[in-house]
């Protein structure tokens, strides 16, 4: 189960490097998630990888609506958290 994050709590496990990417910029780096729900104003998108899963929360920006990353968790395939920032392809 996961867990209801705040849109105005950016996750400092994210990293620089995902914080405020959108969808399209989010399938060049990752391609297609293997999941995708609705959770209240949130997007989230799972993305599978060898050792792990990567969660990523969109929230809408103010003005365009376009949801952007605000947070990520990362879970590994022994199911413990692990830093989002080392969760990749």
């Amino acid at each position: 189960m996961l867990a209801h994050v705040s849109p105005g709590q950016p996750s400092p496990q994210a990293g620089r490097a995902l914080d405020g990417l959108d969808q399209t910029a989010l399938r060049r780096h990752f391609g297609d998630p293997a999941m995708r729900r609705r959770d209240g104003q949130a997007l989230v998108l799972a993305y599978r990888f060898d050792d792990c899963v990567l969660h990523l929360f969109l929230y809408p920006r103010t003005g365009d609506g376009d949801p952007r990353v605000r947070h990520a968790a990362a879970i590994g395939i022994d199911r413990q958290t692990r830093d989002a920032a080392t969760c990749r392809p």
